[in-house]
């Protein structure tokens, strides 16, 4: 049978008791393999719930012995999970609905319905042969700060990444390097593309009426969620992965830490392990290029990033990416290519785009062009500073809000820079509510208020660094970044886990610089079980199963918080027709038609209509025309070659990349995530 039928099915177990669905999945086993005997199942037990047995509705893994009438001895839970379990994993978002009334009066207004929507998707590369063992507390103290860092030979895999994707941009768009296209790599290859290609086997769990932002909801979601947790043959669970964005993860942590007193592992929730994923993260870093490169002040200055969105009418883009993300990221890649051929240009000393190359050995050219584009815009690291400096566990000025711990629960930010007062507060240590945050900037005293606002006016009065390029400056740095988006998209399309690992060591810093605690926490937590501080199962499964694959074929895949999006967009639409009656049966009804109006549509217009319609996707633009022209308007601004004293609007003192500006800060909050993960082994190791 397959997995999908066994997920579907529980709900229907709960009525008609577990024996009459295995001697009705027995029989259907007899017809479908008549010659060989079928293994014992391991014994129907009272503890946990009745979805916690799901690994006995999972058969089509099952490997049996043909021409024997002996059944496969199971020398222990362990080999039994091995040889029975599919593997698969959950991922979940929020999904709040907003119920709108038509006629206001006392009593009766909007709101907002919280809910929760989760799909379950199988492995697509198989990690059956991996141990399910835990690392000892000792061993993951032991793990080294450089798990969470790049090394040498990862910044010379980056560079390489960037490299190629210049090459691939040039034989796009410049005549003289168009007969390289085909020789350029525009699939980098890993171990498991071929599983890549395939299609997901995706189910939707449904929408839970749960607020996310409530711990005893969370702990009840996550109570529903064991249920389809498979368990081993002694009755334990078999932990697995949840996958969720930044906030979610804590959430679910902070769930576990209510029920650290639980009985067992099911009562700890301990079969969870939260897993960040890569679409937010990827909000996340558009969100802070835009913070740094994209200001209204400049939309004047030609070759800005604001001034190229009013010349090429991006209407849609704002300073909100989670408003405008497909737009935000098109206006980013767009400004990357044309950024990209200027400094090709200014390497080579080329007047236009359609400029001929001297020299015969045009892929020679190209390679040495782009590997100097590379070096050209590598910022400085610190890596070496930070592994060596040495450490002071008894310093707490990186620590968080006047209580002076770690982040958790929810927080809010002070709007100076330079606050000394722990940056991030909990709300409840400072007596606020979500509800009287205001909008804009906080500030957590007057000391902090003052200093911004002294900061603030004091900004006006700076002027350009005469000895500095700051136009220059300005389009390395935001070239780099287009670079960095491209390379992480890529990494993610082609479902390559060793490239998007790389990555999350690579925006280390920028979670720590930028002020992004909670990413700096669960980009900790995912590098280290990475560097062992999990079972091989869960590392190999967090390297290899980041994506989903929703139609099948190379380079399709999507993160899979982001598919949860789409999901909770159908959600939406399908609830519309229902108006303000959403009921619960109205929710778990449309819950379950995920997906089902698609595939209805497609045969209609398949056997009904006698046509096949493509459906819409996400194609490509032919910018080709823009890129040209801008590159023609842009040229003669010389923004790749240095002239001193010259700066953007707005950009007189622009922030440039040197590494991390605390390394003995950075690598004490690195150590003490580590210990705090160390810590909560040893509170579990004994059960």
């Amino acid at each position: 049978m397959e997995w999908k039928t066994a997920i579907s099915d529980i709900e229907k177990v709960a009525d008609d008791g577990w024996e009459d669905i295995l001697d009705e999945w027995e029989d259907m086993e007899d017809q479908s393999i008549p010659d060989q005997s079928i293994p014992e199942r391991p014994p129907i037990t009272e503890s946990g719930s009745e979805s916690t047995q799901l690994e006995q509705l999972i058969s089509s893994d099952l490997e049996f012995k043909s021409g024997t009438e002996e059944t496969i001895p199971f020398t222990d839970s362990e080999d039994w999970i091995q040889e029975t379990a599919a593997y698969y994993d959950i991922t979940f978002d929020n999904v709040n609905q907003k119920i709108g009334v038509r006629h206001h009066f006392r009593g009766k207004e909007n709101k907002i319905l919280n809910m929760v929507q989760a799909y379950a998707s199988k492995d697509r590369v198989s990690m059956a042969g991996y141990s399910n063992d835990l690392p000892c507390a000792e061993t993951i103290r032991a793990i080294p700060i450089s798990a969470f860092l790049l090394s040498d030979e990862d910044e010379g895999l980056i560079k390489e990444e960037l490299s190629t994707a210049i090459k691939r941009i040039l034989t796009s768009h410049v005549p003289c390097f168009s007969d390289l296209k085909d020789k350029v790599v525009w699939s980098i290859p890993h171990i498991y593309q071929a599983e890549s290609s395939k299609k997901s086997e995706i189910v939707p769990l449904g929408v839970e009426e749960k607020d996310e932002t409530k711990t005893a909801d969370v702990i009840e979601l996550l109570d529903i969620y064991k249920n389809y947790v498979p368990q081993k043959k002694d009755g334990s669970p078999l932990p697995m992965l949840l996958y969720c964005d930044g906030l979610s993860c804590e959430r679910v942590d902070g769930a576990q830490k209510a029920r650290i007193n639980g009985g067992d592992q099911w009562a700890r929730l301990e079969m969870f392990e939260p897993g960040i994923q890569e679409w937010h993260k990827r909000l996340l870093y558009i969100q802070d290029t835009y913070d740094s490169f994209f200001k209204f002040e400049s939309h004047r200055e030609k070759g800005t990033l604001y001034n190229i969105k009013q010349l090429y009418d991006y209407k849609g883009v704002s300073s909100n990416i989670m408003s405008c993300f497909n737009k935000a990221d098109e206006l980013l890649e767009f400004t990357t290519k044309v950024y990209v051929i200027l400094a090709m240009m200014n390497i080579l000393g080329f007047k236009t785009i359609d400029d001929e190359l001297d020299e015969d050995d045009h892929s020679l050219i190209l390679s040495k062009v782009s590997n100097e584009i590379v070096n050209q815009i590598y910022p400085t690291t610190n890596t070496k500073e930070i592994l060596n400096v040495i450490s002071d566990k008894s310093l707490d000025q990186s620590l968080y809000c006047i209580c002076k711990l770690e982040s958790g629960g929810e927080m809010v930010y002070c709007g100076n820079k330079k606050c000394k007062f722990g940056q991030w507060f909990h709300l409840d240590c400072i007596g606020l509510s979500e509800d009287e945050i205001p909008e804009g900037d906080w500030f957590c005293s007057e000391v902090c208020t003052k200093e911004f606002l002294s900061t603030k006016r004091g900004k006006k009065k700076q002027t350009v660094d005469k000895f500095r390029d700051m136009k220059k400056e300005y389009v390395e740095g935001l070239l780099w970044r287009g670079l960095n988006e491209i390379i992480r998209h890529d990494a993610i399309k082609e479902n390559d886990g060793i490239r998007m690992i790389r990555h999350w060591k690579a925006d280390m810093p920028d979670f720590y610089e930028n002020n992004h605690p909670k990413y700096l926490i669960y980009a900790h937590r995912l590098l280290i079980n990475v560097a062992g501080a999990t079972s091989p199962r869960l590392r190999e499964q967090l390297i290899w199963n980041r994506t989903v694959n929703v139609e099948g074929g190379a380079r399709k895949n999507i993160p899979k918080d982001l598919h949860c999006e789409h999901l909770n967009r159908q959600y939406k639409e399908n609830c519309r027709d229902a108006g303000g009656q959403l009921t619960q049966a109205t929710i778990d009804r449309h819950s379950q038609m995920l997906g089902v109006g698609k595939m209805i549509e497609k045969v209609y217009q398949e056997q009904v209509v006698e046509s096949h319609i493509k459906f819409k996707r996400h194609n490509t633009p032919d910018r080709d025309a823009d890129v040209r022209h801008l590159t023609k308007t842009l040229q003669p601004l010389n923004l790749f070659k240095f002239q001193a004293g010259r700066s953007f609007n707005g950009f007189e003192n622009l922030k440039t990349s040197k590494g991390v500006t605390f390394p003995r800060k950075f690598k004490e909050r690195l150590i003490r995530h580590t210990n705090k993960i160390a810590d909560r082994r040893e509170l579990t190791a004994d059960d």
